[in-house]
């Protein structure tokens, strides 16, 4: 097979490609629970990103292999906490919020899946609180995963851990919205291809070592990549493992209320969930975004909703921009002026985000929406950055027509989902 390069779009649906599946050689033999005992992070050790998300990682292969589970919405809780313990830990090896935006982004639409194509997690109230919804405010993650993959493969150097990230997700079974596409499973299939030969390229196909003393079985004359057999292979030992210590924890509390407790209090070392300190309510550390800027939100100029540890302060885009223009309006630099002040009284990241509405546009310096939508952020920071707000703090990106608040059916609403967002951490 020839390689795959950067001109190839994997994410072009070709009907006409050969699908080739790997097949085991011999017999696989039978794991014994007994004798492959589980570290403490089964997959640490191949990049920051993913040592700091292995145990997420070891929870996404439970999930994935449980056929039941007594209190699904006490476990995405606790998959929650670990969410938040995944962010503190990331954030002393990653030194861009952007990255650690991603890569929590990626880690929560690949749980939520897994979560939802469970018999108990699609019975359960997991789709109407989901963890993308609750941690980026989003339900579009089988879409947008693709997305950033894409852009951040038109960049590998610079992107190699989350696309390593991403590339351990699809290993382990994330599909996306390729699961009711036609083709879905080629496409798939040509996208791992790609993906890998980009981390090959870049010396990250063959880790030299991960963090249990495991080696398997040789695997000749296959199309899954070795880096994805070595995962996959470590995926189905700690999913035997985990299914049961499921069944024996049901077993032992079946049929009383200390069920649910017995259950969550008992775990293989890898799947243990700690939790992190709680976060301080906004309010407790000074002054609220919505206290902040409380004058341009009574004259309309913002909107503020406060997430906790977290305000999403929106711009109207209308009022920021002339149509098909990246430069902000001049009338509209001084209430972002005013943000910069509101900004300046807290310490956390803002990560900066444009929106469109889906009438394309076509221009040498704008080919897409998504190119212009990232440039208007980009406007929004420099602004913020002349007004001292420490650079470190900030990052923009742009979401094009993906996110819109509306439906684009008419001028006023599609008004509304041209826009700028601040998701500014307190």
């Amino acid at each position: 097979m020839d390689d795959l390069t950067m001109s190839d779009d994997p994410f072009d649906d070709d009907s006409d490609k050969t699908l080739l599946r790997p097949r085991p050689s011999h017999p696989q033999p039978s794991i014994s629970a007994s004798a492959l005992p589980i570290p403490e992070q089964l997959f640490g050790g191949v990049n920051p990103i993913e040592q700091a998300a292995s145990r997420l990682l070891s929870i996404l292969v439970t999930i994935k292999n449980a056929s039941s589970h007594p209190a699904p919405n006490q476990l995405k809780e606790q998959i929650s906490s670990e969410m938040e313990a995944f962010r503190t830990r990331a954030k002393k090896v990653v030194g861009d919020p952007k990255e650690l935006t991603i890569a929590s982004y990626v880690l929560c639409t690949a749980l939520d899946e897994a979560a939802l194509n469970t018999p108990w997690g699609h019975k359960s109230d997991w789709a109407k609180n989901s963890l993308l919804s609750s941690f980026h405010r989003e339900v579009r993650g089988g879409e947008r995963f693709f997305e950033i993959l894409k852009r951040l493969g038109a960049e590998p150097e610079k992107n190699l851990n989350l696309l390593e990230l991403m590339y351990v997700c699809l290993s382990l079974g994330y599909e996306g919205t390729y699961k009711i596409t036609k083709n879905g499973q080629a496409t798939l299939q040509k996208i791992r291809n790609w993906l890998f030969e980009i981390l090959r390229a870049h010396g990250r196909a063959s880790p030299s070592s991960l963090s249990v003393n495991w080696e398997g079985s040789n695997i000749q004359d296959s199309s899954l990549p070795r880096m994805a057999a070595i995962w996959v292979a470590l995926a189905a030992a700690l999913a035997f493992l985990a299914l049961a210590f499921f069944t024996l924890q049901i077993k032992l509390g079946e049929g009383t209320g200390e069920t649910v407790r017995s259950f969550y209090s008992i775990h293989a070392p890898a799947l243990k969930v700690r939790t992190p300190p709680s976060f301080v309510p906004a309010a407790e550390t000074g002054p609220t975004y919505s206290d902040l800027l409380s004058v341009q939100i009574a004259t309309g100029d913002v909107s503020v909703v406060e997430f906790g540890n977290m305000a999403l302060v929106r711009l109207v885009g209308d009022n920021l921009f002339q149509s098909g223009k990246a430069n902000v309006d001049e009338r509209a630099i001084p209430f972002i002026l005013d943000i910069a002040q509101a900004v300046n009284q807290h310490s956390g990241p803002i990560v900066i985000r444009g929106h469109t509405d889906n009438i394309p546009i076509r221009r040498p310096e704008f080919p897409s929406n998504l190119d212009l939508s990232e440039a208007r952020a980009q406007s929004v920071l420099n602004i913020l950055r002349s007004a001292n707000v420490d650079n470190d703090r900030l990052s923009a990106e742009g979401a094009g027509d993906l996110e819109p608040l509306n439906d684009n059916s008419t001028r006023e609403l599609r008004s509304r989902n041209r826009r700028v967002e601040l998701s500014a951490y307190y």
